[in-house]
């Protein structure tokens, strides 16, 4: 791979402007530093100015975008909470914190298991287990920015009736 003016060769010449949209295409980062780790890998092919603006674009701290986004995740579990609550045969377990319901249907740890590996296995959503003084709990967790209110229903509905005992 080699630099050219305002073209990154990779085998076919790319102009420079879409050198952020290939660098996404290639490491597809999901986290700063994966994404400074590609800077890294790849600033003795880029002019210094080019990974400074790169970094600055997506390492710059937005607090307000943080907020909002930790705003959002707590305010959505808190409503997959209530649902929880509504429904008699569930309890939460632990208070929730940010993104994560910690809960259990009520009654013994196996049908929290048979629950959890029936969600699973229809691979519409993903749940995780815990065990905490010899119970086994569940943990829904809101990670993705891109959640919604909808997203939270589907997600109950799944558990409500795969725990109804009418899906498999």
């Amino acid at each position: 791979m080699h630099l050219h003016h305002s073209t990154l060769s990779f085998g076919d010449e790319v102009p420079f402007h879409q050198f952020d949209i290939q660098l996404r295409l290639l490491f597809s980062p999901s986290s700063p530093n994966e994404l400074r780790t590609a800077l890294s890998f790849f600033q003795d092919f880029l002019p210094r100015s080019s990974v400074f603006l790169l970094q600055i674009e997506f390492h710059q701290p937005t607090p307000l975008k943080n907020q909002t986004f930790l705003n959002t995740h707590v305010h959505l579990a808190k409503e997959f909470e209530k649902l929880v609550l509504s429904d008699d045969r569930f309890e939460v377990v632990a208070p929730v914190h940010l993104g994560l319901v910690c809960f259990r249907r009520k009654g013994p740890n196996s049908v929290n298991e048979d629950l959890l590996k029936r969600v699973n296995a229809r691979r519409k959503i993903h749940i995780t287990p815990t065990v905490v003084r010899d119970k086994y709990i569940i943990r829904f967790a809101i990670c993705s920015r891109y959640t919604t209110l909808e997203d939270v229903d589907f997600a109950w509905r799944e558990i409500q009736l795969v725990s109804s005992g009418m899906l498999p």
